[in-house]
């Protein structure tokens, strides 16, 4: 049972991961996968370019709500429960990217370039303003 807790807390550290590691989801089955699903949605255009202040944003809500979900885990929940707080987690992020007028492929590309054109001084900076942020919406 503490395993679904875990599997919880494990995919939100992974969604985590992957956002601040953008730059390796270039591998190509991602690729196919993101042309796949972009075949049968409709992707729809970012209103607004992304920045440094929306990303940190985005990033600072996603740690804000992947700990809500994680307090919401408990170690009797069965594992489709756990996948059903995984989507819901999913939507609530694609409705984070909606509200500030970008896109999740937007995002993901903005992350990707703003990794790999950064040094280790300037990452931590920018994890300490995601980090203050997410502790300001903890309060709100």
């Amino acid at each position: 049972m503490k395993q679904k807790t875990s599997l919880v807390l494990w995919a939100s550290a992974v969604m985590m991961f992957g956002f601040l590691c953008a730059s390796c989801a270039g591998d190509r089955e991602r690729e196919a996968e993101e042309e796949t699903t972009e075949a049968v949605v409709e992707v729809a255009e970012p209103r607004v370019d992304m920045t440094e202040d929306i990303y940190v944003e985005i990033m600072a809500r996603h740690m804000y709500l992947a700990d809500q979900y994680s307090e919401k885990a408990t170690d009797d929940m069965s594992e489709a429960e756990v996948l059903r707080l995984s989507t819901e987690l999913a939507g609530k992020m694609e409705a984070i990217y909606s509200e500030l007028g970008v896109t999740s492929s937007a995002y993901d590309a903005y992350a990707n370039q703003l990794t790999d054109d950064m040094d280790i001084e300037a990452f931590g900076a920018l994890m300490d303003r995601i980090s203050d942020r997410a502790q300001e919406l903890k309060g709100e």
